[in-house]
């Protein structure tokens, strides 16, 4: 016949070979439960888990959860509960205000234990004898070990699951950042290509006759666009070989001594490649600044108007305007 401490040894044994990474957490309480009713010939066995001050019934063991009460109350300290395990008898009151079989079944002997991974409470256990067998004080150890493997168990599950809900979390926050960063660059292509629209279109370079190419200017002008103005002007003279470039400064808004500068360096620029600058719409006001300062305009053919210039224009390459007669 088998001795008590031999039944102790196995106990513990069975104990000791509770997995402490299993897959979830209903597979830890499911072996757990388990281990209670078998090897402590209880016939009740509940597992609730605390969450938000409320113990919640996870699994049970000999009767349904729909059974018994599924939510308890935690006690205003729940250091109430105690640290290891607590047994009463019929017709005493155990460690927490309400019965979780609420008095259907004839519970004879109840253990209460509870589950702590350092100060947290990580749940409690109820098990019940419904024979008048009073838990021994070997009983209440092995069940205080036992509690002690849960919560290792539940502690290392619990905090995988956290860190595979941070993990989460993270992955998520950064699709939005890269989703965010993708409109972001489409938006800067999409103003980079309206920004160079711009440009050509505050430029641009006409090609209106063989060889002959006119650019319109409106608006203001300073350095920046100057200096695309040069740009887009030699290009289209060396892409069209081009040999006269009409510039129209009729619609510019005013002209300084800086680009009334740049002007005749263009047109010297425009020169060396073997294209002359016929440049129309001076005024007064434009006509003083260059003999202010005394620039020369040798390097480019002054008109009034756009018709004048494109007159000059196709004279210099030997092209002669067609009109037709109604």
């Amino acid at each position: 016949m088998t001795s008590g401490r031999e039944t102790e040894l196995a106990i513990l044994y069975e104990i000791s070979t509770l997995p402490m990474r299993l897959s979830d957490i209903t597979t830890i309480l499911d072996v757990a439960l388990n281990k209670i009713t078998r090897l402590f010939g209880t016939e009740v066995a509940i597992i609730y888990l605390q969450r938000d001050g409320v113990l919640t019934a996870r699994v049970a063991q000999g009767l349904r959860l729909t059974k018994v009460l599924t939510t308890v109350p935690l006690p205003a300290d729940p250091a109430t509960l105690g640290r290891h395990t607590r047994t009463w008898a019929t017709g005493e009151q155990g460690p927490l205000s309400v019965d979780p079989l609420q008095g259907r079944y004839p519970a004879q002997a109840v253990a209460g234990i509870p589950i702590w991974d350092g100060p947290n409470l990580l749940g409690w256990i109820y098990a019940a004898r419904f024979k008048p067998h009073p838990f021994t004080p070997s009983d209440v150890s092995l069940f205080n070990i036992l509690a002690e493997h849960i919560a290792s168990a539940l502690a290392i599950t619990l905090s995988r699951a956290r860190d595979q809900e941070h993990q989460a979390v993270l992955e998520a926050a950064n699709l939005r950042l890269e989703a965010m960063l993708a409109e972001i660059t489409q938006a800067q292509q999409h103003t980079e290509a309206l920004l160079q629209t711009i440009q050509a279109l505050s430029t641009p370079v006409l090609r209106i006759a063989d060889r002959v190419l006119l650019l319109p200017l409106v608006g203001s002008i300073d350095h920046h666009r100057l200096t695309q103005i040069t740009g887009h002007l030699l290009e289209g003279i060396t892409r069209y070989q081009a040999r006269v470039c009409i510039i129209d400064i009729t619609g510019v808004a005013s002209i300084d001594t800086f680009v009334a500068a740049s002007l005749v360096q263009l047109a010297s620029a425009a020169r060396l490649l073997g294209a002359t600058v016929i440049l129309c719409g001076i005024v007064p006001e434009v006509a003083q600044i260059v003999v202010s300062l005394g620039l020369s305009l040798e390097v480019m053919v002054p008109t009034n108007d756009l018709q004048s210039a494109l007159l000059l224009a196709l004279r210099h390459v030997n092209l002669r305007m067609v009109t037709t007669s109604s």
